[in-house]
């Protein structure tokens, strides 16, 4: 079971794109793609989403976690193969579509086979912060990878994706390492049955529902929030060249939030999910400032949520599940994360071309403020939940 979480290091190091971040919105710039159409095709992906969770997470609690990450990562492969031959939006709504189907037998997995894994050596307890220890890599990935994306991306802008899918294959050999937790059997139900458990667990849950409807605000504002950075950097002037050292050192940042994430915890003061929403809040009023370091040190900020939301999030789901019915109900969650992010992206989408990015954050700022207040109002009203 060690060697599971040592491999789960490298499998989620390698599987995303890492080298895409400080180069894909310019890619989208070549490939005749709008702002607007970044959100499209993020609405897309979050779409698609809603159509893969759930049965990729029953997959996952039947046939085992290795089956489902090894999926994940052979058909992310080719989502990410597709974009470099993609020359209209159209290719790349199909290329979204395919990585959110890897992605889906991803989400859930990842967790699942790490919190059940140290279960069986009874270190549970340990969960988040061994889960973000173990996305570290993703940081130290992606940071190296921006240092040369942008070198890469002048000499061709389809290199960083094609160096990017020999990574993701690696991460698909990894999985034949993986091995089950020995305390756990695959669930035999029905499909339907399966999604009928999961929501009564998930509804009748007070927790997990004021988890789902907590993390909603975070998911709606982040996601987004990446597409921020480039309009930003391209109105104070910034050539892509640099954009390499702008990606690295914000991963940095995000490498180093997951290494620190009990002092997180202990700032957060039992409070972990509106942390991360006031962080997004910060993140909004700082980029809505015209000068690089306060926009870079906004940027910043946005990291921190980027490397502790999924440990957080993760724990509090994991510890309220039973390991039969962990990943459908990791994915169920997601599942209505997603949802929200998605209706609130095609809005976004609307309007988003029409103000400057500094206007554009500042309504994200007042929003965000906005609905975690009536959020936390209702949950206290509704659950009796602090």
């Amino acid at each position: 079971m060690r060697r599971n979480v040592v491999i789960m290091k490298y499998y989620l190091g390698l599987v995303l794109p890492f080298m895409l971040g400080p180069v894909l919105h310019a890619f989208y710039d070549n490939r005749g793609l709008l702002v607007s159409d970044y959100y499209i095709l993020f609405a897309v992906s979050l779409s698609a989403v809603f159509v893969f969770e759930l049965p990729t997470g029953i997959v996952a609690d039947k046939l085992g976690y290795k089956h489902s990450l090894r999926i994940g990562a052979l058909v992310t492969f080719l989502s990410v193969l597709l974009m470099v031959y993609s020359i209209s939006i159209w290719h790349f709504i199909i290329a979204e579509i395919l990585f959110a189907f890897g992605a889906a037998f991803i989400s859930g997995a990842d967790s699942g086979l790490i919190y059940d894994s140290l279960k069986v050596l009874g270190e549970e307890d340990q969960f988040a912060k061994v889960y973000g220890r173990s996305r570290r890599l993703i940081f130290v990935a992606a940071g190296m990878g921006s240092l040369v994306s942008s070198v890469l991306f002048s000499l061709s802008d389809t290199v960083p994706f094609a160096i990017n899918t020999v990574f993701i294959f690696i991460a698909f050999l990894l999985t034949f390492l993986l091995e089950e937790p020995k305390f756990t059997t695959r669930n035999r139900t029905s499909y339907r049955e399966q999604i009928q458990v999961v929501r009564n667990h998930v509804f009748g849950t007070k927790k997990i529902w004021a988890v789902i409807l907590l993390s909603s605000i975070v998911f709606i504002f982040y996601r987004p929030s990446i597409n921020l950075y480039r309009p930003y950097l391209k109105a104070v002037n910034v050539d892509i060249i640099y954009y390499g050292v702008i990606f690295a050192g914000l991963n940095v940042i995000a490498y180093l939030s997951t290494r620190f994430i009990d002092l997180y915890y202990k700032t957060a003061r039992g409070y972990p999910l509106l942390g991360l929403t006031v962080l997004m809040l910060i993140t909004f009023l700082l980029l809505s400032v015209p000068i690089l370091p306060i926009g870079i040190l906004g940027m910043g900020v946005n990291q921190i949520v980027r490397g502790v939301h999924k440990p957080v999030i993760s724990k509090y789901v994991n510890d309220l599940t039973s390991s039969d019915i962990r990943a459908t109900t990791l994915s169920f969650v997601s599942l209505m994360n997603n949802i929200a992010a998605g209706a609130v992206a095609v809005i976004f989408s609307l309007f988003v071309n029409n103000y400057s990015p500094y206007g554009y954050v500042l309504i994200l700022a007042a929003a965000i403020s906005v609905l975690t207040v009536m959020t936390y109002t209702f949950i206290y009203r509704r659950y009796g939940i602090k």
